[in-house]
């Protein structure tokens, strides 16, 4: 009995197809359709990939000043 599963993407490929998608014009549904993306995986993709962190290594020179603020209310302060 064989089922009908939905195409496993890799990371990269659906940080493409979010590219994609973003660079389109469309809607995220009209997208997905056009695509034969299930919205639902799409939904899913998008929300890790806008949820996950990542770090940058900063490294500031003699004298060099910087402030980020987080709309969470953190700010980080960085001296050189």
């Amino acid at each position: 009995m064989e089922t009908n599963r939905a195409e496993r993407r890799t990371p990269e490929q659906w940080r493409q197809i979010i590219s994609e998608q973003e660079q389109s014009g469309q809607t995220q549904s009209r997208f997905c359709e056009e695509r034969g993306i299930p919205k639902a995986s799409f939904g899913n993709a998008l929300m890790r990939f806008r949820h996950k962190s990542e770090f940058v290594e900063l490294k500031p020179s003699a004298g060099w000043e910087g402030e980020v603020s987080f709309p969470n209310g953190v700010t980080v302060r960085v001296r050189g």
